[in-house]
């Protein structure tokens, strides 16, 4: 529990992934499907900060430039 919850998992999922784990190993299938769906999120996310960064590093650079003009 602790582990997901580090990698922002939503609560409800992560009672979800709890409750299908004590149903037994037939629900292997469904708890992979919830891991693999928060996976594409937190890889959306990653993409969104590679943007954010390009952007402050561009304004940076912008910066950079003014300083020795």
């Amino acid at each position: 529990v602790v582990c997901l919850k580090d990698t922002n998992m939503p609560l409800e999922e992560i009672k979800e992934i709890v409750r299908l784990s004590m149903i037994g190993d037939e629900t292997i299938d469904e708890r992979k499907q919830i891991l693999l769906e928060h996976r594409k999120k937190i890889q959306n996310q990653i993409e969104l900060l590679k943007k954010s960064m390009a952007k402050v590093d561009k304004k940076i650079a912008f910066y950079d430039g003014a300083e020795t003009c």
